[in-house]
């Protein structure tokens, strides 16, 4: 499930976002809920996932993203930034056991 969970996020979440003059980061922030946490995690398994592959499926990451990315290096730059925000914003929703919340 986590393979169209992240599939499905990316073409949610990102194919339109510049439509509405929204940042890479402004849209993450935007859909990080309570509500929408399960869902979240299940799609950053499945970026982590997409992210270690080989071959690496940077053209349909970027075809449902809609971003026009130079390459494979590109895609997953910018992959690796969306997951890495992603989970940031996942922890300040739940943080792990044993930490204090600012």
């Amino acid at each position: 499930m986590s393979e169209r969970d992240f599939y499905s996020f990316l073409a949610s979440e990102f194919a339109d976002a510049d439509f509405d003059g929204l940042s890479d980061a402004d849209v993450v922030r935007r859909c990080a809920t309570p509500d929408a946490a399960e869902w979240l995690r299940a799609a950053l398994a499945g970026g982590r996932a997409a992210l270690a592959a080989e071959p690496f499926p940077w053209r349909k990451i970027a075809d449902q993203a809609n971003r026009n990315l130079a390459g494979e290096d590109a895609v997953r730059q910018w992959l690796g930034a969306i997951l890495d925000l992603l989970a940031q914003q996942l922890d300040r929703l739940d943080p792990p056991s044993g930490s204090a919340t600012p």
